[in-house]
């Protein structure tokens, strides 16, 4: 129970910092001419850095499991993505963009799992 926890506390960083960089990205838009045919590339780097963020915090306090909570991690934020955006999106469907969001989102979970577990208190 304890390491759900961890990961439920963990994702919940990880959201935090993806709705502090959207915004940041979402005035660069504004402010620039930035083209919006790399807003899912940019937001799929977003997310993949909120979640090694979130998962080398995790593991960090947790000190072992580190690629099982990453990985954990990740695949709580990408459903709980999905599942808000299919709420929030009345068109929304899962295509090749959603694949590719979901390798990277377990891969940065996985190596902040490891990051984390390896950094030394």
């Amino acid at each position: 129970m304890n390491m759900i926890k961890k990961i439920f506390f963990g994702s919940l960083i990880s959201f935090t910092f993806t709705i502090i960089f959207i915004v940041i990205f979402s005035a660069l838009m504004v402010k620039t001419n930035i083209s919006e045919q790399y807003i899912d590339i940019i937001v799929c780097i977003i997310s993949g850095i909120c979640i090694l963020i979130g998962a080398t915090i995790t593991s960090r306090s947790q000190r072992k499991f580190g690629m099982y909570t990453g990985l954990l991690l990740a695949i709580f934020y990408v459903v709980f993505l999905y599942i808000f955006s299919s709420v929030a999106i009345k068109s929304f469907s899962v295509g090749t963009g959603a694949v590719y969001m979901i390798i990277s989102s377990v891969t940065f979970g996985i190596i902040g799992g490891i990051i984390g577990n390896n950094i030394k208190k």
